[in-house]
């Protein structure tokens, strides 16, 4: 069976390639770390490239040892975290919004209204914004902004 499998370099990891082989059809991914004396992979160290890859491929079907998560379930779960960042980001902007509505903030003013959008921008105005209590404070707020900020 031929495996096809190449290095690429890691920049999530200075010092570290990626060793990517298809299986079947799925593709993996598995670190080589570069050391001055060689290379280690899979918790072994190898003095050149030509000794990895020869137990690389005489090794394929064996797990590595003490297999942590996937590269992909890494990335996916990474992408999955900032995705749920994105959204809870989104949703407080909105939340602001509704808040500056409440204060009597329409969007037909330009220049409150874009005032609300600066102080979305900026994470402390906006966490200072949301816990002000009252209509009147927000209100305050949004105009005295819109007077800095200008």
């Amino acid at each position: 069976m031929r495996i096809v499998y190449s290095f690429g370099i890691s920049h999530e990891h200075p010092g570290t390639f990626i060793l990517s082989y298809i299986r079947s059809t799925n593709p993996h991914h598995e670190y080589v770390e570069l050391y001055p004396k060689g290379f280690r992979f899979r918790k072994r160290d190898f003095d050149n490239i030509d000794r990895l890859v020869s137990y690389f491929l005489k090794n394929i079907d064996k797990p590595p040892p003490d297999a942590g998560p996937s590269m992909q379930n890494v990335s996916c779960r990474k992408y999955l975290e900032m995705k749920q960042q994105e959204n809870a980001r989104h949703e407080k902007i909105w939340y602001v919004q509704q808040l500056a509505r409440e204060c009597g903030i329409e969007e037909t003013n330009g220049q409150l209204w874009f005032a609300v959008h600066r102080i979305t921008k900026d994470d402390d105005s906006m966490e200072f914004f949301i816990g002000t209590s009252t209509h009147e404070g927000r209100l305050a707020f949004i105009e005295q902004y819109a007077k800095v900020n200008n």
